[in-house]
């Protein structure tokens, strides 16, 4: 069994640039993902607050192929299994984490299919990651902080021919907290623009290869001042004690705007809307999961009656994530989260 990293190092490893941005196709020699994130909850008509977000870079050259098998990771080689490991284990890592899911496999055998080194960046190098150019922002430069994710590995072990190959990865995470100076300077270090990473060459550290990324527009909080009141927000008018109220014996029209063509793609940007148990763990509505609303520029929902009693509370989330392809290499992952509390009420209409 492998053993799982502490969860507060997380915030400061490759594990959790991992966790925090999802995974491109594995069938990519080299891949850059990015993600800017956003998270806010409303209590009032016109009151929103910033709860956090956090800027994420993971850049991977090279790929280990996980073959189906039911017997790695393991400490000790084993035999093929035509049920359970058609290969058997062919590949040993020296170093690193073959499977990208946060937790380190040193020393440990696998099942791999096949196994593509490292092409144009050199692993095992953080300290020649670094930002080289952006636009004029708060960001440090050159911005280092990059952690190494790279990994060794031994293939085709079963043989004669066993070659090493190295894999190189990093990651970047910079997180943002709660409140409004927290997203003053999210806003300062990253306004719209593109920015340029410089990576070490393979077998050639000294030299550096340039990868860029772009951060675009994208929905944004409300804020009540000029510029940002056309931003996201719920837009019903019934709150009270900070929470939205909702008879749940009638239609409730759930309204907000925002997410409008200027800063959505169709196509690209996608929209989810959920209520949430109070303690915001899982759903309620709908109990399988989040509902996926097909048009990323629809601006209401309609709740159908007898979802909830009166007396019921919860926590509704509109979430709107990216999957834009910025080149050949570069994908842009970005989120927006929005959160506000709902109480079901008893009113004349619903009596």
């Amino acid at each position: 069994m492998k053993n799982r990293l502490d969860v507060q190092k997380l915030s400061i490893s490759f594990a959790a640039a991992l966790c925090l941005i999802a995974a491109q196709s594995a069938e990519a020699q080299l891949s850059m993902r990015y993600r800017v994130t956003k998270s806010c909850f409303q209590s009032a008509a016109f009151s929103q607050a910033f709860t956090g977000g956090n800027f994420v870079v993971v850049t991977e050259d090279g790929n280990a192929y996980l073959s189906p098998c039911a017997f790695h990771p393991s400490p000790v080689p084993f035999p093929a299994d035509p049920i359970f490991c058609p290969l058997g284990a062919t590949g040993f890592i020296a170093s690193g984490d073959v499977d990208r899911d946060g937790v380190r496999d040193d020393l440990s055998y696998w099942s791999l299919s096949k196994v593509v080194p490292a092409a144009y960046i050199e692993p095992y190098r953080p300290d020649r990651v670094f930002l080289a150019a952006a636009p004029a922002s708060t960001l440090p430069r050159p911005l280092g902080l990059f952690v190494d994710g790279s990994a060794t590995v031994f293939y085709n072990i079963q043989t004669t021919s066993t070659l090493q190959y190295d894999l190189s990865a990093y990651g970047l995470v910079r997180p943002y907290g709660a409140g409004l100076g927290e997203l003053a300077r999210l806003k300062s270090d990253l306004p719209y623009g593109q920015y340029v990473f410089t990576f070490p060459a393979v077998g050639r550290p000294d030299q550096s290869l340039a990868l860029p990324i772009s951060i675009v527009p994208f929905i944004e909080p409300f804020q009540p001042t000029t510029a940002e009141k056309i931003n996201f927000r719920i837009t019903n008018s019934r709150w009270n004690a900070g929470a939205l109220e909702l008879d749940p014996r009638v239609i409730n029209k759930f309204t907000w705007q925002g997410n409008n063509s200027s800063v959505i793609r169709t196509g690209v940007d996608v929209m989810h809307f959920g209520i949430y148990d109070p303690t915001d763990t899982f759903t309620t509505f709908p109990p399988s999961g989040e509902l996926l609303i097909p048009n990323p520029l629809t601006t209401y929902y309609n709740l159908p009656p007898f979802f909830y009693n009166v007396g019921d509370t919860g926590v509704g989330r509109l979430s709107f994530d990216r999957n834009l392809a910025v080149n050949q290499f570069t994908v842009d992952l970005s989120r927006r989260v929005f959160k506000f509390n709902v109480s079901f009420i008893d009113t004349y209409s619903g009596f």
